[in-house]
């Protein structure tokens, strides 16, 4: 699902690349800030490098936008990691978020 997000996003940017007042609406912005917070997310979940901006084709803010909700995504995961008594696990996951607060 990650990568057709990928290939849809990359489809309106080049649809839209001459109406810029559709292109930066808002909505195109907010679809590139999920798709950098799901690939972001998902890459340190399973313990590897978050992405970076140019490995992701979106703007840089739309990646920080995306990194900071990437940040609550993870907090959800502790969270449930805690409830079910695996605290390495979950200090695994605060590990990576300490990482992306010290960027």
């Amino acid at each position: 699902m990650i990568a057709e997000a990928e290939g849809l996003l990359s489809e309106v940017g080049e649809v839209l690349e001459g109406h810029p007042e559709t292109l930066h609406a808002g909505f195109v912005h907010d679809a590139a800030k999920e798709y950098a917070e799901a690939q972001i997310t998902e890459a340190l979940l399973k313990g590897g490098p978050a992405p970076t901006v140019a490995e992701l084709g979106v703007d840089a803010v739309a990646y920080l936008h995306g990194l900071g909700e990437a940040v609550g995504e993870m907090r959800r995961h502790m969270l449930g990691l805690l409830r079910e008594e695996r605290i390495a696990d979950a200090e695994g996951v605060l590990g990576a978020m300490d990482d992306i607060a010290t960027c």
